[in-house]
């Protein structure tokens, strides 16, 4: 298996189904196996077999598209590192123009890792809750203890200088809007005025209709205020 691995002409995805056969083979014969373990068999780095695994994880089409060559295994390791729900998304910025034309080439990588910068990572030293705290989405608990945080996977994101990055946008915004309800929760039992808000000018068709857009609201300014003032959110 190990002179299998080790041809010139293995293809990334046959790399990683002869990886994940040693684990089956290992767990047959009730034997310990381990990536750094691979690692030193093939004259590897430990991240490079466990990227090679992860590709594994990553979905249907992404993995259809490495085959056929629509995109590098760098590539493909971008995606696969990121949650599934993700995966179609940037498969489709690699592929496709924004308005749906299908591009000439794949885009570059690190016009790959740009997007995902600024479109699926996230900084928790901004987040607006509290990362350590387990119980604003119980089953989701702390960020700070998330595997989907950089910090806790150095091996996948070794690229990512910061480590306390969120790579789940769907997960952080749904910290952030029950961060919001419990706010609001709170000061209506303590029988303060309040309304939601939001930055948007004008009302989207996914506002929920107890918020203000921008538009219908003044911020009053620090240390002014009157009868009919609301505590904003």
């Amino acid at each position: 298996m190990i002179e299998n691995l080790l041809r010139e002409d293995l293809e990334p995805l046959e790399e990683a189904e002869g990886y994940q056969q040693m684990f089956v083979a290992a767990a047959a014969e009730n034997r310990t196996l381990t990536p750094a373990d691979i690692a030193a068999k093939i004259g590897k780095p430990e991240s490079y077999v466990r990227l090679r695994l992860r590709l594994l994880s990553s979905i249907a089409e992404v993995q259809d598209a490495l085959r056929k060559q629509r995109i590098t295994v760098s590539h493909a390791v971008e995606l696969a590192r990121l949650d599934k729900s993700v995966q179609k998304d940037l498969l489709k910025f690699c592929l496709f123009e924004r308005w749906g034309e299908k591009r000439a080439e794949c885009v570059s990588l690190s016009e790959l890792r740009r997007h995902i910068a600024s479109h699926v990572m996230l900084g928790l030293a901004e987040a607006p809750f509290d990362t350590k705290n387990p119980l604003l989405i119980p089953e989701a608990g702390a960020c700070v203890d998330c595997s989907k945080r950089t910090g806790n996977a150095t091996m996948l994101f070794s690229n990512v200088k910061q480590g306390d990055v969120c790579t789940h946008r769907p997960c952080f915004e749904a910290k952030v809007t029950r961060h919001l309800d419990v706010t609001v929760e709170q000061l209506m039992a303590s029988n303060k005025p309040v309304v939601r808000i939001s930055d948007s000018y004008s009302r989207g068709s996914n506002m929920p209709a107890d918020v203000l857009p921008n538009s219908q609201y003044n911020v009053v300014k620090k240390g002014k205020s009157c009868e009919h003032s609301k505590i904003g959110v």
